[in-house]
């Protein structure tokens, strides 16, 4: 509906909707887990694979694949992430 312009109703509906959730969410104790650019904690977050990057240090969660959450500081749902790793060196190709 945002791309085509049409429905702007419903999208702001929607919006308020979602806006309103995640502020009871928040007054009941339910937190997003941040991950992307931390270090990965296995406490926090599960690791659906590993990425070779040089853009952040091995053992820092690159991607977010699905959000995870904490009530009263104890997790709710884990996060998925992806995880840097460092570059591995390739044999030149013939």
């Amino acid at each position: 509906a945002r791309q085509s312009g049409q429905g702007q109703a419903i999208v702001a509906g929607l919006e308020l909707v979602i806006h309103e959730f995640l502020n009871v969410m928040a007054r009941e104790g339910v937190v997003p887990v941040e991950s992307v650019g931390k270090p990965f904690d296995p406490s926090h977050q599960d690791a659906l694979q590993q990425i070779e990057t040089s853009e952040f240090e091995p053992g820092t969660v690159a991607a977010e694949v699905l959000k995870g959450y904490l009530l009263n500081g104890r997790v709710l749902r884990a996060a998925l992430v992806v995880v840097a790793r460092e570059p591995q060196a390739r044999p030149p190709q013939n």
